[in-house]
């Protein structure tokens, strides 16, 4: 049994005890667990806070592509999955920030693997722009057999 000083009148007092025996003051009794769980919800809501700041509340998102058609073809699958695209934006005013999600399916069509990027661009309104040998990232998935690729939303520029 550990015994530790009393922090009001110095007694020694056993570690799995409540309160000092002598002067009944409260141990203060704080967990890893507990500290670790307070230090992750605060590094969550700043993460929150700085994405939230980021946005900054004046950018209209297009929820789904909403006006905006994505061609592609693969030019590279592995290691990096390296795509050429072209953005059609059919929307009367240009986007920026086209977010792209690729997903990748074994024979039987599961879902095996994804990749998400977003083109920091603009394309103009009523128009398409190319983006060639665009990076996706790592495709580590050997099963894949087919891909296909969205856009997941874009922002009014």
């Amino acid at each position: 049994m550990a015994l530790e000083k009393c922090k009001e009148c110095g007694e020694l007092v056993s570690t799995k005890a409540k309160a000092c025996p002598k002067c009944g003051a409260p141990r203060k009794r704080f967990r890893f667990i507990k500290w670790t769980l307070a230090i992750f919800a605060g590094l969550l809501l700043l993460g929150a806070f700085a994405e939230h700041q980021q946005q900054g509340g004046k950018q209209v998102a297009l929820s789904a592509g909403e006006g905006v058609a994505l061609d592609f073809s693969i030019v590279q699958a592995r290691p990096f999955l390296v795509m050429d695209f072209t953005v059609q934006n059919n929307n009367p005013h240009p986007i920026k920030d086209v977010r792209i999600v690729c997903e990748h399916r074994a024979k039987s069509g599961t879902v095996i693997e994804s990749n998400k990027r977003v083109i920091y661009d603009i394309v103009p309104a009523q128009a398409g722009k190319f983006f060639p040998n665009f990076e996706m990232g790592v495709l580590l998935q050997r099963q894949a057999h087919t891909t296909s690729c969205r856009v997941a939303d874009a922002v009014k520029a």
